[in-house]
């Protein structure tokens, strides 16, 4: 895979998705957010992305391997997964674990499951294949 992807991942049964960027520009994403994202996630990530340019171009131009993000704009919440273009090695698919586990301490604490110890257990495994099938092109 060369090319950006972008799609979205629910974060079953929480009501929150994280938006999953592989390889993607701010304009990519946009590009995705149009066609695909909501009246409000359409007003707020231009915004958004362009506070943060300059990690995705560290991203795409593999400086770094990845990012987790998290804004909340007008009490809605938005939680982004920055990713290199697919790389099928090991210290990808570990990035994508550690990103997942940011991503996953946020929604903890929005949702109060601070004690809910392997509920979280079972939503990172779910979370981490969910990803990585739709990356791979799998699902």
């Amino acid at each position: 895979m060369k090319k950006a992807l972008v799609f979205s991942q629910d974060i079953h049964p929480y009501r929150h998705e994280i938006l999953v960027c592989v390889g993607a520009t701010p304009k990519d994403i946009l590009k995705w957010v149009k066609v695909n994202g909501t009246k409000y996630a359409q007003k707020d990530f231009s915004s958004i992305l362009s506070q943060e340019k300059e990690l995705f171009e560290k991203i795409v131009n593999g400086e770094k391997k990845g990012y987790a993000l998290h804004f909340t704009k007008d009490k809605r919440d938005y939680y982004f997964l920055l990713l290199q273009t697919l790389s099928d090695k090991w210290d990808y698919w570990e990035c994508l674990i550690h990103e997942i586990s940011h991503i996953i301490d946020w929604i903890v604490e929005a949702c109060m499951l601070e004690k809910e110890t392997e509920a979280r257990a079972y939503l990172h495994e779910w979370l981490f294949r969910e990803i990585r099938r739709k990356i791979q092109g799998l699902n």
